[in-house]
């Protein structure tokens, strides 16, 4: 009895097959890149599933690279620490034993004043000079130890990035004044950069001055330093209200009310509308005692419809009635 056609059919089907699955064995097994396990479980696949294992496969090859395959452009992917994001869990307990390092030193608990000043000096410290300056009189040597250090490191640091700033703007200075063409496009890309620095430099000195950990030596002489580059910046009408203010407040703490004055009545005409122009008279006039003067400023500010914040918003409230019945 003879062997039908559709056997001979199945056969050299399942021979096609097989000659397959082998070439995709060796062929994979001479690739360093693939995984010669999963192309051995993918060989026993397509022999136990003739043709229909291959189509899949096959298939399922050309779905992923019509539809996934991107070739990766790797001038785009840097390497780098900076753009990882870590989101660390807060500790609970620490944070919630966590007080005020000026009640701490209150309670002289030294086992908390002394983790809590650990912790302090962990962080940006840059805005905390004034509250680490407390623990120079605790009682614990320690904490003393550990607020003298940090405040002393900190206000190195100030030192040097004031005095290289200071240098670099006296350096544009220079380069500026012995330029015979003042109105070229090279001046005036130095005097934008001298005019931003000029700024910078009064934000840094004002961010440690207002903490008050100087001596009044030194706070004087950086407050007049202020003063030299508000000059400068206002020569070029580029000073704003916020850099006014600032002054004002540092003028008025070094105790010199003229300069503060002269500001303030600079920073009325420079910014009528502003707010802190209001303010530095207020602040002025309550410090001198002029009376007078401080209803006067008063009566203005509430007429003019400038927003005002909480802190002038409560002075309204406590003097404006008064004000305004006179």
């Amino acid at each position: 009895m003879g062997v039908s056609h559709d056997v001979y059919i199945l056969l050299i089907v399942l021979l096609i097959n097989l000659i397959l699955s082998m070439l995709y064995f060796v062929f994979c097994q001479l690739r360093t890149d693939r995984n010669r396990r999963s192309s051995g479980m993918r060989f026993a696949v397509m022999l136990l599933a003739p043709v229909a294992g291959i189509l899949f496969f096959f298939f399922g090859w050309l779905y992923y690279r019509i539809f996934f395959h991107k070739k990766v452009d790797l001038a785009e992917v840097i390497f780098s620490k900076l753009r990882v994001k870590t989101n660390v869990k807060a500790n609970e307990d620490t944070e919630r034993n966590l007080v005020p390092l000026e009640e701490a030193i209150a309670v002289t608990d030294k086992k908390n004043t002394r983790g809590l000043m650990m912790e302090v000096v962990r962080k940006d410290i840059s805005d905390s000079l004034s509250t680490i300056a407390l623990a120079l009189g605790s009682e614990d040597s320690e904490v003393a130890h550990y607020g003298a250090s940090v405040l002393q490191s900190a206000l190195t640091d100030f030192r040097e990035e004031v005095g290289k700033l200071i240098r670099l703007i006296r350096e544009e200075e220079q380069e500026l004044a012995d330029k015979t063409e003042q109105e070229s496009p090279e001046n005036q890309e130095k005097m934008s950069a001298l005019t931003e620095n000029e700024r910078t430099l009064i934000r840094n000195l004002n961010a440690v001055l207002c903490q008050h950990v100087l001596t009044p030596m030194e706070q004087e002489y950086y407050v007049r330093r202020m003063q030299e580059s508000a000059e400068m910046l206002l020569s070029h009408t580029a000073v704003g209200a916020e850099e006014m203010e600032m002054l004002c407040l540092r003028l008025l703490e070094i105790g010199d009310a003229g300069a503060c004055a002269v500001w303030a009545d600079r920073s009325a005409k420079e910014w009528p509308e502003a707010l802190s122009s209001y303010t530095n008279r207020l602040r002025l006039y309550y410090q001198t005692g002029e009376r007078e003067k401080f209803a006067k400023e008063m009566r203005d500010l509430m007429r003019s419809g400038v927003p005002a914040d909480h802190k002038t918003l409560e002075a309204i409230r406590v003097f404006g009635p008064a004000q305004a019945e006179k």
